[in-house]
C-alpha cells in the first residue's frame, strides 16, 4: 500500500485507495500526516472514488529537506503528483493547511482541479494562528523518553482533551520515530513547521480566493478548539467567508472540532457530504 515517487526533486510517500470513479486528492494538515484520514478511509470514503493521499515534504515518510517548504514548493509537488500518477480531472480535498494548497493549487491550475473540498480552513492565516496551532506545534521537534509519554502528551493537548477515539492513535504512531532506546520523537520536522508557517503569510490569499472558479465544498467543524468554551477553529463567518466568495460555493456543519472532526460521527458526515458533492 505504500508507495513512493520522486517529484519536485523530492522522494514523496502516497498511499492509493484504488476505489474507481472521481479521483480525489487527500491533502493533510501542517504537523500531520496521511494517516489523519484513516477515519474517512475506515467510513468508506474509498469506495467508488479514487483517492490518493500524500505525504507533504518534511512530514511522514515523504523526505525531509532542510529547506523548500513555501506554499508555491508543496503546491508544485502535489502537481508532479498528478502528472506523474496521470491523473484527470481531479478533486482537490484539503485539512487545515492542506486546504490553503488546495486553494492555491486550484487557482492556478483550473485545466487540471475540476473541484475543491475544504476541511474547516479559511482561505487565508490571521495572527492568531499562532496562538490557536502552538499545543499541536509545541511538541514538533521534542524527544520523549518512550511511547507512553508520547502519546499521554498528545492526549493532554487541550483540544483533545476529555475526548479519545482509538483511530486517531494510528495518526501518532505514523508521526513518531522510535529509536533503540525506546525513545521517541517526531517524523515531522520542526524547521519544516516552522518555515511552512512564516512562508505562508507571504500568499495574497485574497487574490487566490478570487481566483477559484471550481465548485467548493466548505465542512466546518462546529466544536470548540480547545478547552470548555473556546471558539472552534473556523467560526461559521469565516467559513461562510469563503463559501461567498467564490462562484459556486456549499457549506456543511460537520460536528467535533478541528481535529476530532476527522473521526467517529464527524468521520460519517464528511464521507456522505463528500461523495453527495462528487458523485450525486
Amino acid at each position: 500500500m505504500d508507495k513512493y515517487l520522486e517529484v519536485n526533486g523530492i522522494t514523496v510517500h502516497y498511499k492509493n485507495f484504488s476505489g474507481g470513479g472521481k479521483t480525489l486528492l487527500l491533502v493533510h494538515g501542517l504537523t500531520q500526516n496521511i494517516a489523519s484520514f484513516d477515519g474517512l478511509i475506515d467510513e468508506g470514503l474509498a469506495i467508488d472514488i479514487n483517492v490518493v493521499m500524500p505525504d507533504l515534504r518534511g512530514r511522514g515518510l515523504s523526505e525531509k529537506p532542510e529547506t523548500g517548504y513555501s506554499v508555491e514548493d508543496h503546491s508544485n509537488d502535489l502537481l508532479e503528483l498528478i502528472k506523474a500518477l496521470d491523473l484527470k480531472d481531479v478533486a482537490l480535498a484539503g485539512h487545515s493547511y492542506g486546504a490553503l494548497l488546495c486553494y492555491y493549487l486550484a487557482a492556478k491550475n483550473p485545466e487540471t482541479i475540476t473541484s475543491l473540498i475544504s476541511l474547516d480552513t479559511p482561505c487565508g492565516l490571521h495572527p492568531e494562528i499562532r496562538k490557536q496551532i502552538q499545543a499541536g506545534v509545541s511538541r514538533i521537534g521534542k524527544k520523549y523518553p518512550s511511547w507512553e509519554e508520547f502519546i499521554n502528551g498528545v492526549k493532554q493537548m487541550p483540544h483533545l482533551t476529555g475526548w479519545w477515539n482509538p483511530r486517531i492513535e494510528s495518526l501518532y504512531r505514523a508521526d513518531a520515530e522510535i529509536f533503540s532506546d525506546g525513545s521517541v520523537t517526531t517524523r515531522s520536522s520542526a524547521i519544516a513547521i516552522a518555515e511552512t508557517v512564516d512562508k505562508a503569510f507571504l500568499i495574497d490569499w485574497n487574490h487566490v480566493l478570487k481566483s477559484i472558479d471550481q465548485p467548493l465544498l466548505m465542512l466546518n467543524a462546529t466544536g470548540p478548539f480547545g478547552g470548555a468554551g473556546a471558539p472552534p477553529m473556523l467560526p461559521k463567518d469565516s467559513a461562510m467567508a469563503v463559501v461567498n466568495g467564490v462562484k459556486n460555493g456549499v457549506y456543511v456543519d460537520i460536528p467535533g472540532n478541528h481535529i476530532t472532526m476527522l473521526y467517529g460521527s464527524g468521520a460519517t458526515k464528511i464521507v456522505s457530504s463528500i461523495k453527495h458533492f462528487l458523485c450525486d
